[in-house]
């Protein structure tokens, strides 16, 4: 078995267990970040069962088309949506003793495979309707197909708040 990178890899069979199971079994999270490579979705559909809903939420959304994330958020009751290009984590760093909305002061430079800020640490005034962040979303994938080495550099991370 190879990967797409041609790197070798072996198939291993491990116990999983869904989101709601989780949630049922240590209480709603404040933020989940998803990257399950290629099952995202499934964790979004998840979402819209869940009485209690983690107020902020982010999924990779690079992979493939993953525009039924952004209706599975929607439809769940996430109404604000950011699109984060993770190749600019680099450059993400706070200043100096920063106070962030959530509270804590921290001097960090996130590292290059990091998610980066999230939650009410995000920019305020970058935060879109639904159907803008869509909109936008497709525009980026169709760049990607168009020239993936320089229109569309990196990989995004969709950030959604109730």
């Amino acid at each position: 078995m190879a990967e797409s990178d041609e790197s070798k890899s072996k198939v291993v069979s491990v116990e999983t267990v869904s989101f709601i199971d989780l949630c049922k079994e240590f209480g709603t999270p404040r933020y989940v970040k998803v990257d399950v490579e290629g099952c995202e979705i499934m964790v979004a559909k998840q979402l819209f069962s869940l009485d209690e809903k983690p107020p902020f939420v982010s999924f990779e959304t690079s992979k493939r088309l993953y525009a039924g994330i952004f209706a599975w958020l929607y439809v769940a009751g996430y109404k604000k949506f950011q699109l984060v290009n993770q190749l600019n984590n680099l450059d993400r760093k706070t200043e100096e003793n920063q106070t962030l909305v959530e509270g804590k002061k921290i001097d960090y430079q996130f590292t290059k495979f990091s998610s980066g800020f999230f939650g009410n640490d995000l920019p305020n005034n970058k935060w879109l309707s639904y159907e803008e962040a869509l909109t936008r979303y497709l525009k980026y994938k169709e760049l990607k197909t168009i020239d993936n080495l320089e229109l569309a550099l990196g990989w995004l991370d969709v950030h959604a708040s109730l």
